[in-house]
């Protein structure tokens, strides 16, 4: 059933991954078509320009030779007229030299622009490729979910009778945690909370979201709350806590520092369950093969506990 669990999950993971690389690639073919639209403007441009060059250039060769400006400038009627005829061709000068300038510099653009299209284009790629190898990676990972709950729902009346045996151990455990808590309730009510306690409830408080996974590696199948059975139609179960898969001999750990208030034994298993006190909190670690810690210890974060 976990194996079920996970492979709901992986495939819905993968389904996101897949989303979010169809929204990367039409982004990719926005920018795309915009550098295209770009790179047209920019040769356009660039044409415009080179065309004004080579008309000042003609009209430069046909009216402005080298005896046809001296004549020009010796032929003022005064020092005052020849300084204004020299300033003028020397500003012409500089003017087609801007020209080559600004041909240059939008040519380099223009070639920046053409680098950016073609990075584009190349990622765009890589994403389609991905995008290909999720798509197959989904839908072999759908085909070996369809086999393993064909493989399940022949089993179904075992499976059932399974489960119901699960939901009863999981009731009286429940019903002990609570007996236990309902104790601990009454003790804070006659007992004033130590500053100590105080500070350490404030702080379990404050790192809500923030804590450590409750083992070193391990993946979540099962969430807090009413889920729909992964095999059977019109069968939901209830999860108080979350349910983590790991490795065999993977030890559970304290998500944040307390104390430890009770080893319980699962009944109808030959496991445990830890509960630590933090303050005014409380954290709860079942299916433990051993437990190596003892009521009253104080734990700190991340320390060993089964």
């Amino acid at each position: 059933m976990a194996q079920v669990n996970l492979l709901d999950k992986k495939i819905k993971k993968q389904n996101r991954l897949l989303q979010t690389l169809e929204s990367e690639i039409g982004k990719t073919n926005t920018d795309i078509e915009q550098n295209k639209l770009s790179i047209l403007l920019q040769n356009k441009e660039i044409d415009t320009l080179k065309q004004e060059y080579v008309r000042m250039i003609s009209y430069a060769r046909k009216n402005h030779n080298q005896l046809d400006r001296l004549m020009f400038i010796f032929a003022a009627k005064d020092f005052n007229q020849a300084y204004k005829r020299l300033k003028y061709f020397e500003q012409y000068s500089a003017y087609r030299k801007q020209q080559i300038k600004i041909i240059t510099q939008k040519q380099d653009s223009l070639q920046a622009t053409i680098n950016k299209l073609a990075m584009l284009k190349e990622s765009k790629q890589n994403l389609l490729d991905k995008k290909r190898e999720e798509q197959i990676q989904i839908a072999q990972e759908k085909q070996n979910m369809q086999a393993k709950l064909v493989s399940l729902k022949k089993r179904e009346r075992e499976l059932k009778s399974q489960l119901k045996k699960h939901n009863k151990r999981k009731q009286k455990l429940k019903n002990k945690v609570e007996a236990i808590l309902a104790a601990e309730v009454r003790k804070s009510k006659t007992t004033k909370a130590t500053p100590e306690q105080t500070k350490l409830a404030n702080d379990f408080a404050q790192n809500k979201g923030q804590l450590p996974w409750p083992v070193a590696k391990g993946v979540l199948y099962s969430s807090f709350g009413e889920h729909a059975h992964p095999v059977f139609k019109r069968v939901k179960t209830r999860n108080d806590g979350i349910d983590i898969l790991t490795d065999k001999g993977q030890k559970a750990r304290a998500v944040f520092e307390g104390e430890v208030r009770n080893i319980i034994s699962v009944p109808g298993s030959s496991y445990f369950a830890v509960l630590l006190k933090h303050g005014s909190y409380f954290t709860l670690y079942s299916n433990l093969e051993e437990v190596s810690v003892s009521p009253g210890q104080k734990v700190s974060v991340k320390q060993t506990l089964g």
